[in-house]
C-alpha cells in the first residue's frame, strides 16, 4: 500500500515521477505521511552510521521543497500550500537532531524557510551558462547565514565548449569563489580532477592538473585566512571594476562574455570591509578602479602590503587572488 503515502496530482491520480528518470524510477512521497518521515530518519541513520561528513539529503527537491500533493485523504489541504512548508521543516528538524555534526543540504541553494537546517547546498551555478552568466544574487541575500558549495557542476560540459575554452574550469571556479561558495573538484576513476560531473565525452583529456590544483590552493589560501568575510560575512557593493572582457565559447558556437576579473564585495560582522579581485586566467591581468579619498590596503598570498586610494591600476598574477582591506 505504498500508493497510500504517494504524492496525487491535481485529477486524483498517482503521476509517476518525471525527474531525472535516465537514472532512477518511482514515486514522490508526500511529507504529510508519518511513513515518508520515517524512511527518510531511517536511511540518514545508516549514513550517519558510516561516518558521513556531509549529506544531499534533498537531492531534486530543489531549495528542499517537497513536491505537490493533491489527496485528499493524507489530512491536508488538497492542494500545495504552507502546509508542506511546515512539514518540511518538522520533517528536518527531527533529522538534524539525528545528525549532529553532519552537514545537510539540498539541490540547488536551500529555499529561506530551511537555511536553519540545510547549512551546505550544491549551488548548481552553471546551468546558467545555457542562456547567460550567473550573478550572485543568492550570496548577496543569505552568504552571511548560510554557506554553499561550487557543485559537481553537472552539464556544463553540455553547453561550454571545453575544447575552445579550456579556461572555462578556471572561470566557474573563481566565480564560485567570488561568490562566497566553497570550491568542488570532480574526481574522476583515475584520481585526476575532472571537467565536472557526468562528463558526457569520456575521451576528452582532463584540465591541467598542475594549474587547476594551484587556482585551488590560492584561492582556498584566502578562505583559510579571512573567513571573517568569505565564510561569515555579508556581500556589499563592490568598488567598480574595469577591465577587459574575454569570450568562452558555448557548444552552439554561441559566445558568453565575462569579466577578465571576477571581484566581489564582504562586510564582516564587525563592520571591516575588503573586496577580492580575481584572476582565473594563465597570463597577467590588470584593472582599473576608483578608490576616492578612501584609503585600502592591497594585500597578496605572499604577505606584501601596499597602501592605495584614489585611481590605481592594480596587476594580478595568473591563477591568483588579491585583497583589497578598507583601511580603519
Amino acid at each position: 500500500n505504498l500508493k497510500d503515502v504517494m504524492c496525487i496530482s491535481p485529477n486524483l491520480e498517482l503521476p509517476y515521477s518525471n525527474i531525472c528518470t535516465d537514472q532512477r524510477v518511482g514515486y514522490d512521497m508526500c511529507p504529510k505521511c508519518g511513513f515518508t518521515k520515517e524512511v527518510l530518519k531511517e536511511q540518514v541513520m545508516h549514513m550517519v552510521d558510516a561516518d558521513i561528513d556531509y549529506i544531499q539529503l534533498l537531492d531534486q527537491n530543489h531549495g528542499g521543497t517537497s513536491y505537490f500533493c493533491y489527496s485528499r485523504e493524507h489530512n491536508h489541504p488538497p492542494v500545495p500550500g504552507v502546509w508542506q512548508v511546515d512539514e518540511v521543516k518538522k520533517l528536518l528538524r527531527e533529522i538534524n537532531r539525528i545528525t549532529g555534526d553532519t552537514l545537510l543540504g539540498c539541490e540547488s541553494a536551500a529555499a529561506e524557510s530551511y537555511i536553519p537546517n540545510l547549512l551546505f547546498s550544491d549551488n548548481r551555478f552553471e546551468l546558467t551558462y545555457f542562456i547567460g552568466r550567473p550573478v550572485p544574487a543568492y550570496s548577496y541575500i543569505y552568504h552571511e547565514y548560510v554557506n554553499n558549495f561550487e557543485g559537481n557542476q553537472v552539464h556544463a560540459d553540455s553547453k561550454v565548449d571545453y575544447d575552445s575554452s579550456p579556461e572555462a574550469f578556471y572561470e566557474r571556479m573563481g566565480y564560485s569563489f567570488s561568490a562566497g561558495d566553497m570550491l568542488t573538484a570532480v574526481i574522476n576513476e583515475d584520481g585526476d580532477i575532472d571537467w565536472n560531473w557526468g562528463k558526457a565525452d569520456k575521451t576528452r583529456p582532463v584540465p591541467n592538473q598542475k594549474n587547476a590544483q594551484k587556482f585551488i590552493k590560492n584561492l582556498n589560501f584566502w578562505r583559510i585566512n579571512e573567513p571573517k568575510y568569505l565564510n561569515t560575512g555579508e556581500m556589499i557593493k563592490p568598488i567598480n571594476v574595469k577591465c577587459g572582457k574575454h569570450i568562452i565559447m558555448r557548444t552552439d558556437k554561441s559566445k558568453i562574455e565575462l569579466p577578465e576579473i571576477h571581484t566581489s564585495a564582504w562586510r564582516s560582522q564587525n563592520g571591516d570591509t575588503a573586496q577580492f579581485l580575481i584572476n582565473y586566467l594563465d597570463s597577467e591581468k590588470e584593472c582599473l578602479l576608483d578608490f576616492g579619498s578612501e584609503e585600502y590596503i592591497l594585500k597578496t598570498d605572499s604577505g606584501e602590503e601596499t597602501p592605495i586610494c584614489g585611481l590605481q591600476t592594480i596587476k594580478i598574477k595568473p591563477f591568483s587572488v588579491v585583497m583589497l582591506e578598507k583601511k580603519k
